[in-house]
């Protein structure tokens, strides 16, 4: 049971990569917040986040050598934080992700604990019938032997019987 969960949200999760921006886009994920949730919204934040990156540090040199240095300061620190903000935001989604993940880790290890309690009670359950039917077994043989010489003999019948009534 807990592998189709982990096996349906590992479809779940490709699908959902695999579905394209414009069908991820919809009234009801902006009203709701979903959109946020989606991959589409992931997809967009990173791209503005590199545009902002390689536009800020690129025009920070142009501006360095054409304008002045203290606009290109600007240019490039914007650059720099758009950088240090998509690395970031990266890592709190991986890090978002990890933890998604050992939480349904977390709760498929205690429903194996849970099976693991009952199988253990129904081994100690067959334990205890297992001693009383060696007992039942052990006075049947003693019950027998009282017979002496045809113990054997009539455990063989008793078996011959047993055989025929199956």
């Amino acid at each position: 049971m807990s592998e189709n969960k982990v096996v349906s949200s590992k479809s779940e999760n490709n699908s959902n990569n695999n579905q394209s921006i414009s069908s991820q886009i919809t009234i009801y994920n902006l009203s709701s917040g979903a959109i946020f949730k989606s991959n589409a919204c992931n997809r967009i934040t990173d791209t503005i986040l590199i545009f902002f990156s390689i536009g800020g540090i690129g025009f920070g040199f142009i501006a360095w050598f054409t304008i002045s240095n203290i606009t290109a300061i600007g240019y490039l620190l914007s650059g720099i934080f758009s950088s240090i903000s998509l690395f970031s935001i990266r890592r709190m989604r991986l890090r978002a992700s990890l933890q998604s993940s050992v939480n349904t880790l977390k709760e498929e290890n205690n429903e194996l604990k849970e099976n693991n309690e009952e199988l253990q009670e129904n081994i100690d359950e067959l334990e205890v019938v297992s001693k009383t039917l060696n007992d039942d077994i052990k006075m049947l043989e003693n019950t027998i032997g009282i017979f002496g010489k045809n113990a054997e003999e009539i455990m063989n019948n008793l078996r011959e019987i047993y055989q025929n009534l199956k």
